[in-house]
């Protein structure tokens, strides 16, 4: 069944309301410079420098940000390698987002693909007489980063109830292994407890229903933990499939126009569409992660369910139970420009 929506506001209308009457989070707030501000706190979960979409999520939400509409607490790495957490650096570093934390894994999938192979870019010798971009972490302290893990429970520990929202667009093995934690020096609740305490949504680019361009690749590369995540998982999630991002198409030859028309060809992601292969066949799917918390109204929301995955990675709706607290969405067809012009604004 379809969940009811809230009202229809356009995009700066809403951005404003949310900068001024978002309910959770943030104690680290100076009261004496500034009257305090609760608002939500955002961690995304990545497999950063493979593909592109992850970048469009990143630079909208440290626009929402700089709009002190929700606190960007973190971007948590589940690809193996410091040269992941080096391009989380820097686009924290260009956006001047450099208090946004960055945890690691060092035991996610084997080998992944690598589709568009711009973390390069993080790499000075590679581009000789081109624009280096900076970085704010030396390569002794990505080598030093925490384990997503233990920053999770560090962060989940420090928000208040039901207040962060967790965008997780890669692979599951981070969320699975904080599932299951153990108590420790930040919270006497497990990992399960402690999310279900913490977090208001999970919001997933995940799954898929066999009819997608191609299977999905997140849930994918990484099964078992998949399958840990929507087992145990307490909080709500909101998928959205491979299917739904399949339907918003950004092309790489307008991205560049967009760019340029803008003068803002100094841009890390005018930098990978101009100097590496993005695949024309690149959507947004990651980005609607975030574009569904916003603006609700624009997507079909069906839920809630009991929600369970194939081998394949392929989502099973299951009748729900009152308990029941998974939701599947996809934008409405009428809406898919709008869902463009709304991930444009964010871009620069």
């Amino acid at each position: 069944m379809k969940i009811k929506t809230l009202l229809m506001f356009p995009l700066l209308p809403l951005l404003l309301l949310l900068a001024t009457t978002f309910v959770a989070c943030s104690d680290d707030d100076n009261e004496t410079e500034k009257p305090k501000v609760n608002r939500m706190v955002a961690i995304v979960d990545t497999d950063i420098a493979s593909s592109t979409d992850d970048l469009f999520l990143l630079t909208a939400l440290y626009h929402l940000a700089d709009m002190n509409a929700l606190k960007f607490a973190a971007i948590m790495v589940n690809r193996n390698g410091e040269v992941n957490a080096k391009m989380a650096d820097l686009m924290n570093t260009y956006h001047n987002h450099t208090e946004v934390q960055i945890g690691v894994t060092h035991s996610g999938p084997e080998n992944p693909t690598v589709w568009c192979d711009y973390w390069k870019m993080c790499e000075p010798e590679t581009y000789p007489g081109k624009k280096v971009f900076a970085r704010t972490l030396s390569d002794t302290e990505i080598r030093n980063l925490p384990d997503a893990v233990t920053l999770y429970r560090k962060i989940l520990s420090e928000s208040r109830d039901h207040s962060v929202l967790i965008f997780s667009v890669g692979f599951a093995n981070n969320l699975s292994r904080l599932l299951m934690s153990q108590p420790d020096e930040y919270s006497s609740l497990d990992g399960v407890e402690l999310v279900r305490r913490k977090v208001k949504g999970v919001h997933l680019q995940a799954g898929h229903y066999g009819k997608a361009e191609e299977p999905d690749y997140n849930f994918m590369s990484d099964p078992e933990h998949a399958k840990i995540l929507i087992e145990k998982c307490p909080a709500p999630m909101f998928f959205s499939p491979q299917e739904a991002g399949d339907l918003v198409n950004y092309k790489p030859e307008d991205i560049l126009a967009d760019y340029e028309f803008w003068g803002k060809t100094d841009h890390p992601m005018y930098h990978v569409y101009k100097h590496h292969f993005v695949d024309p066949g690149q959507r947004m799917w990651d980005v609607l992660t975030l574009m569904q918390w916003l603006q609700p109204d624009y997507f079909d929301i069906y839920g809630p369910y009991e929600i369970s995955i194939t081998d394949d990675m392929i989502l099973i709706q299951n009748p729900p139970l009152p308990t029941s607290n998974r939701y599947v969405f996809f934008p409405k067809s009428d809406s898919l420009k709008y869902m463009l012009s709304c991930i444009q604004s964010y871009m620069i």
